[in-house]
C-alpha cells in the first residue's frame, strides 16, 4: 500500500455565521459558539490493493476486506460537521477479468467503526488489459469525534482471473455546520 504525506488545512472564520440565516446558532450559548468553531478541515490521502486473487463470492461479503485508501481528520472544536468524502479509484484489470467489485465506506472513530453510505460496485465486461476510473462521493453529518479516519473497503468481488489491482485517492472536506445536521 503506497502512503503519501498527508496535509491538514484548517480556517477559522469567526464571522462565518454573521449575517446568515444560521446567526442565531451562531451566538451566546448555543450549538456552535463562534470562539469555538472552525469554518473547514481538508485533507487527502492514497492507497493501493492488489493485485487481487481470482474470486466468486456472489453475494458473500470478504472477510477481511481490502483497504484501498484512507484518510484522517482532525475535528476537535466542531460541533455539528458535515463531511464530504470523494474517492477516485483507478482499476487495472488484466484480460479475461470480468470483474465486478463492490466498494464501501468505512468511517472509524473513538474505538469503532461502522460503514457510511451504501455499497458502491465496478462492473465491466472487459476483452483486454485495461484501466477504467471509477469514483463516488458520500456526505457524512453522523456522530462527531476529535479524530475519525475514513476508509474505502474492498467488501465483495467477482473476478475470473487474478491480476486486478486497485489504486485510489481518498479526499475528504468538514464543515461545522452550526444547524441541525442534514
Amino acid at each position: 500500500m503506497d502512503n503519501y504525506s498527508n496535509s491538514l488545512y484548517t480556517m477559522q472564520n469567526s464571522s462565518a455565521c454573521q449575517n446568515s440565516a444560521l446567526a442565531p446558532y451562531c451566538t451566546g450559548s448555543t450549538s456552535c459558539p463562534v470562539s469555538d468553531r472552525h469554518s473547514a478541515v481538508i485533507n487527502c490521502g492514497s492507497g493501493s490493493a492488489g493485485p487481487l486473487p481470482i474470486m466468486d463470492l456472489a453475494g458473500a461479503s470478504i472477510v477481511s476486506p481490502y483497504s484501498v485508501a484512507s484518510v484522517n481528520l482532525n475535528l476537535k472544536g466542531f460541533k455539528n460537521p458535515t463531511v464530504l468524502i470523494t474517492f477516485t479509484g483507478l482499476i487495472n484489470v488484466p484480460a479475461g477479468a470480468l470483474p465486478n467489485i463492490s466498494f464501501r465506506l468505512k468511517k472509524s472513530c473513538g474505538g469503532s467503526s461502522q460503514a457510511i453510505g451504501g455499497s458502491y460496485n465496478y462492473s465491466s465486461a472487459i476483452n483486454v488489459l485495461q484501466s477504467q476510473t471509477f469514483a463516488f462521493q458520500v456526505c457524512d453529518c453522523g456522530e462527531c469525534c476529535e479524530c475519525v479516519t475514513y476508509t474505502v473497503e474492498i467488501s465483495n468481488a467477482t473476478l475470473a482471473q487474478a491480476g486486478t489491482t486497485v489504486s485510489g485517492t481518498i479526499s475528504a472536506i468538514a464543515v461545522d455546520n452550526c444547524s441541525i445536521c442534514c
